[in-house]
């Protein structure tokens, strides 16, 4: 937008020019003289002026002018037609986020100055492609940067190339990093938008990252991982807040140190390292602390109840905080040999099956919360006597005569079916659950059990629809029967 315009006046009474220039106007202006402007030369010779302000693309008329005593004289007339203006030099301030992992694409934000309205192209180095690139505005860019998986570990700076005419390279210092991924964590466990219940002490746990010699772990009360923090990275809310504790761990899992308090709501992050890179962090992932639930207060049979019969239902309170609860019943107070047991019970009841060990006889039970927080210790101990043999249901006439295995009852069932057993004399007995192809699920009854009839509830709420065995082996025998889960 400005040229050097230069003239000459001749010796030929020079010494009487008092000044000199250049006039200049914009074809088809009626006269040459709407802009002039006077040289800061005196006499004669060559000059020039510099005019300023000038639109480009455009034709101009320009003449010299000298004035003496007498007048005016001009120059001929000549044309110039200047330039467009063309696209400046851009500059690059700022890129954000400004790294990624390897084999990871990203959404950037590029700031800087005198992006071009089009044309212009951004590069930021080798193993990193460039795609999506949208100009906001003259000071912001936004593009998204794909890294290859074969790229090299380090730091790349980060152009932008306006076209011509004009333009250029911007000289920026603005880099952006090639480092490890965050690691993968399990979304079924984990996740940025559900806050999972954890105990007060959590165990956070990732995939492994290729190349990762350790790895950084942060949890903290601010989804924002402040840095102000004490305590030697061992902060809770009680001592601090906010709070970041940071640990390195040379593994794919990290149990929290200390208890958190409970009822709050804290954030955990991870990410890779190198020896020398430090990868990108995970997402933050929210949990809220929970306490154990409490211990359960038996209610009936009351402690010492006598003269029992039938089906026996024993009842407790419900606890806070608890999944379920576990109910044991045995015929001694240290718990050594279980009559029955139950550890998936939502409800706080439990009807135990018809038992007839040494009947009359002294039970002993007791019952614990499980929860998300942990488990709570067992409750007291309660004890009830049955009634002696009578013609309940629950009770026989007799010994079985040999040992024997029934089919379960109902068969198929969902979730719960009732598996009698018949012992001919008292001895060690194991009952376990097998699938289909022979893999141990779990020990149903393992101890030492008395001649008579016996019945075990099997509640299979945990498992899915399918065949199983299930395998009595005790006194010298072994027995077998398949039953049919369908939910």
């Amino acid at each position: 937008n400005s040229a050097v315009l230069g003239g000459n006046v001749g010796a030929d009474g020079g010494s009487q020019v008092t000044s000199r220039g250049i006039c200049y106007s914009i074809t088809p202006s009626p006269t040459i003289e709407n802009t002039c402007l006077t040289a800061a030369q005196g006499g004669t010779g060559a000059f020039s002026v510099t005019a300023t302000n000038l639109t480009p693309a455009t034709l101009y008329n320009v003449r010299a002018f000298a004035v003496n005593t007498v007048g005016t004289s001009y120059g001929a007339n000549i044309t110039f037609t200047t330039q467009s203006a063309g696209n400046p030099i851009p500059s690059v301030t700022s890129i954000s986020p400004d790294a990624t992992g390897l084999g990871t694409a990203v959404d950037v934000t590029i700031l800087g100055n005198n992006f071009a309205t089009s044309g212009l192209t951004v590069q930021v180095g080798e193993g990193v492609t460039v795609s999506n690139v949208a100009r906001v505005s003259a000071t912001t860019i936004t593009a998204r940067l794909t890294v290859l998986t074969t790229a090299t570990l380090g730091s790349r700076f980060v152009t932008v190339t306006n076209p011509a005419p004009g333009g250029g390279v911007s000289n920026s210092t603005t880099s952006f990093q090639v480092t490890l991924p965050a690691p993968p964590v399990s979304s079924s466990s984990w996740s940025p938008s559900v806050v999972r219940q954890t105990p007060l002490q959590p165990v956070f746990d990732w995939g492994s990252v290729s190349g990762a010699i350790n790895y950084t772990v942060q949890y903290s009360n601010r989804s924002t991982f402040p840095t102000l923090t004490s305590c030697n990275d061992n902060c809770t809310d009680a001592n601090a807040n906010p709070f970041t504790n940071t640990h390195i761990v040379t593994g794919t899992n990290f149990k929290v140190p200390s208890f958190l308090e409970p009822g709050f709501t804290h954030f955990w992050r991870i990410r890779a390292n190198t020896a020398s890179v430090f990868g990108v962090w995970s997402q933050a992932y929210p949990f809220t602390t929970l306490s154990p639930p409490s211990i359960p207060t038996l209610v009936t049979p009351a402690n010492g109840a006598t003269g029992l019969t039938g089906l026996v239902q024993l009842v407790w309170t419900a606890t806070a905080n608890t999944t379920n609860y576990q109910v044991h019943v045995s015929s001694n107070p240290d718990f050594t040999t279980l009559i029955a047991s139950n550890e998936n019970l939502t409800t706080a009841t439990f009807t135990l099956p018809a038992i007839t060990v040494n009947s009359p006889a002294i039970y002993y039970w007791r019952v614990r919360s499980i929860g998300i927080g942990g488990n709570s210790q067992w409750s007291d101990v309660y004890f009830y006597r049955r009634a002696a043999l009578t013609s309940d249901g629950d009770d026989l006439s007799g010994l079985p005569t040999e040992f024997e295995l029934l089919q379960n009852y109902p068969n198929p069932f969902n979730p719960s079916t009732t598996i009698t057993y018949l012992l001919p004399e008292s001895g060690s007995i194991q009952m376990r659950l097998y699938s289909v192809t022979g893999m141990l699920l779990k020990t149903l009854v393992d101890e030492y059990t008395s001649a008579g009839r016996h019945q075990y509830v099997l509640d299979a709420s945990g498992l899915p629809s399918g065949v199983y065995m299930v395998q009595l082996k005790g006194i010298g025998n072994i027995q077998s029967i398949r039953i049919t889960l369908i939910k």
